[in-house]
């Protein structure tokens, strides 16, 4: 690898720490510029940080910083810089790209361990970008958060008048000093000047900010002048060291007094960003402890397991959302604001906020996604604190450079803070204040099934929060998808909220006949997998396509529910599924009771569906299976008789089919419509709701006598 690994020595038996026992604290990585021309890379690159050329040289890398630095390891970075610069700008963001993942490589199982970057003239360059790189890609973030101190050696930057040197002119004179002549490939590139654009980007200002630097300049340089050689940050990010050498010697030392007073300053200088690192590294250990409490505190649900029962959205649907100007109007904008999408039932709400946080809103470099899935009839998913906590801790997980020292404090020093909402709001605020700019998006779906409570005190914090409201204020941005059915108490909670914070409605019923034609697009994708499964012709996919889309008002969930029927029955002939879909359930209240009437023991059924319906958080297969074992003549643990967890998982298919799912063995209810459809009590007194004779599980589940049941198993 062009990573060479200079200290320890890397054919000793610690070439991975100094002593036994002890890993180094800091990764030091040299990177050498141009090659003079006809020069071959490898000497280039040892030959810039020894003197007298040569192996016989002295390399100060090696033989003089270890005694400074002795709990580091000390690597130089060989690369063709002929080639770097001599092509375009793909090449030299891509060689940067391969110096990162060099360096990720070497770092395996010690990727917080701070890195302290040395280059000489363009090779500075280098590094700039190779951190630029990092920047935009989480696959080396790692390094860029590692990166502590920069040591730049007669490298061209901004000039001291306040205005931009051109870096492709002063990285010409250099090319030129080295031997490189008009015509060929280096000066024509250099020439150009795009090879450099990233750097002279004001966002690299910006993340320069973030490091320690040292900028040394020679007074004999005719190159690079000091000037050039500087970036005018403040003075404690950026040392400015002037060193009696030329542009080539500026960074190797001989033994005469001259070379010597130039390597005390250098080593003098990088011995100071080293203990920096140190120190920073405790303070980042410090935290990063306090950070995982934090989020320990916080970990109250796993909403990941809530967002991935949904299923994953069809291509050539959610465009009914996605297209709508209104989302777009949303989308673009640089202030806080809401966008409610209300829908009917089965319109596939879920399937669209699942597709908007993995697919078409996730999180980036200054946008974090984070979200919750809310669900009737479960305590927790029915919580918006319980919400709160999971959105915050999706914020501090993604971002725990945002979790400021009096946020920790708050939760070091209030037991309840994760019980209570405004607590848990005043920090979402806080954490969306630090994210300048940036933005902070929360999807919340179900928001219909969120408590009462909950969703009156989310409407009143978004209109009270004085942040919100400050047009330009330099802060991050605070938006909102919220999803629900068209209920009325939603509704006249947003429209108190329109006087605060713009509020974008957008309704599945202005939009019907899209999510219709979707619709259509998911029973094709469906029939497809069906004809496929079962060797249908064409005409008889044709005759299957024909009875699905005869069916008015179709929904997701009832094409859903009635292609989970077909896969679930073994064996199914052609002839079969043609005589099925001869007579298709039309509603979803019909496909809900054809599925349940297969079960082959309907009152095992039923105490299985109550048992699910009374409990306030999913259980899982052990505990089911607990449940339904139990008898009264049952006096001990030891008396039970059930089923192990693999045999059971069928014996809940074959009770129940598709009415349920069982996702990282915890068993949900298939939708809020499912419970909706089986419970027969209404504030705890009987419905007076007329059940259709044909449907036999229509509110046939006794909500008591199912928290009766569940009750006596827990004593």
């Amino acid at each position: 690898m062009p990573l060479r690994q200079l200290y320890p020595d890397p054919n000793s038996e610690n070439s991975a720490g100094v002593t036994a026992g002890i890993a180094p604290k800091v990764d030091i990585v040299a990177v050498h510029g141009l090659n003079p021309r006809g020069k071959k890379r490898a000497d280039h690159a040892w030959d810039t940080w020894r003197y007298p050329p040569g192996s016989r040289g002295r390399l100060w890398l090696r033989d003089d910083l270890p005694r400074d630095l002795p709990e580091s390891r000390i690597f130089l970075y060989e690369y063709n810089s002929t080639v770097v610069y001599g092509k375009d700008r793909s090449t030299f963001v891509e060689r940067a790209n391969k110096l990162l993942e060099e360096i990720r490589i070497e770092r395996d199982g010690c990727k917080s361990r701070p890195i302290i970057f040395l280059g000489h003239s363009m090779g500075g360059l280098l590094i700039k970008q190779a951190l630029i790189n990092a920047h935009n890609n989480t696959k080396y973030t790692p390094i860029k958060l590692a990166t502590k101190g920069l040591v730049f050696f007669a490298t061209p930057h901004y000039g001291g008048d306040g205005r931009l040197v051109t870096i492709g002119d002063v990285a010409y004179k250099i090319a030129t000093s080295l031997g490189f002549q008009k015509g060929g490939d280096v000066l024509e590139t250099l020439k150009r000047k795009s090879i450099f654009s990233d750097i002279l980007h004001e966002q690299w200002r910006h993340q320069l900010e973030q490091y320690h630097i040292v900028s040394f300049w020679g007074t004999l340089d005719s190159v690079v002048p000091r000037r050039s050689a500087r970036l005018n940050l403040p003075g404690d990010r950026e040392n400015i060291v002037p060193l009696d050498a030329d542009h080539s010697r500026i960074c190797k030392f001989g033994l005469t007094q001259a070379d010597n007073d130039n390597f005390k300053l250098v080593r003098r200088n990088i011995r100071e960003l080293y203990e920096k690192a140190n120190e920073s590294n405790k303070n980042r250990l410090s935290k990063d402890e306090k950070t995982l409490r934090v989020l320990k505190t916080l970990d109250v649900l796993s909403y990941e397991d809530c967002k991935n029962i949904i299923p994953e959205r069809i291509s050539g649907t959610c465009a009914w959302f996605t297209d709508h100007p209104r989302f777009h109007d949303w989308r673009s904008s640089t202030k806080s604001s809401v966008l409610w999408a209300s829908a009917d039932p089965g319109c596939g709400k879920s399937v669209l906020a699942r597709y908007l946080v993995d697919e078409v809103l996730p999180s980036t470099d200054t946008r974090t996604t984070c979200y919750f899935f809310f669900r009737g009839g479960l305590e927790e998913q029915r919580s918006m604190t319980i919400a709160m906590c999971c959105i915050v801790r999706q914020i501090i997980d993604q971002r725990p450079n945002l979790l400021s020292r009096r946020i920790i404090e708050k939760f070091e020093s209030r037991g309840t803070l994760t019980s209570s909402f405004q607590g848990l709001w005043e920090i979402l605020i806080s954490l969306t204040k630090s994210q300048v700019g940036g933005e902070i998006i929360c999807i919340m779906d179900a928001f219909d099934e969120c408590g009462e409570e909950g969703r009156s005190q989310l409407i009143e914090a978004l209109g009270k929060s004085r942040m919100l409201h400050i047009p330009g204020s330099h802060t991050g941005v605070l938006k909102f998808v919220l999803t629900s059915r068209p209920d009325s108490t939603v509704w006249r909670g947003f429209q108190r909220l329109k006087e605060w914070i713009p509020v974008l409605e957008l309704t599945g019923e202005s939009r019907a006949d899209l999510i219709s034609q979707e619709v259509n697009v998911f029973i094709e994708d469906n029939l497809k997998n069906v004809g496929s499964r079962l060797e249908l012709s064409e005409n008889e996919q044709k005759l299957l396509r024909k009875e699905f889309t005869a069916v008015p008002h179709r929904t997701y969930l009832w094409a859903n529910l009635v292609f989970k029927a077909i896969r679930d029955t073994v064996d199914i002939t052609r002839n079969e599924l043609q005589q099925y879909v001869r007579t298709l359930p039309q509603t979803v209240e019909e496909a809900y009771d054809e599925i349940l009437c297969r079960s082959y023991n309907p009152p095992q059924a039923r105490r299985l569906l109550g048992i699910l319906i009374a409990t306030t958080r999913p259980l899982s297969l052990k505990e089911v299976a607990v449940v339904l074992a139990i008898e009264e003549s049952h006096l001990k643990h030891d008396d039970l008789l059930f089923e192990p967890e693999d045999r059971f998982r069928r014996t809940v298919r074959d009770l129940s089919g598709c009415f349920i799912t069982i996702v990282e063995s915890k068993i949900y209810l298939l939708h809020q419509t499912a419970r909706d459809f089986l419970i027969n009590t209404k504030n705890g007194q009987t419905s007076n709701v007329t059940i259709e004779p044909y449907l036999q599980w229509k509110h046939s589940v006794d909500i008591v006598e199912s928290h009766r049941l569940l009750a006596n198993a827990c004593i």
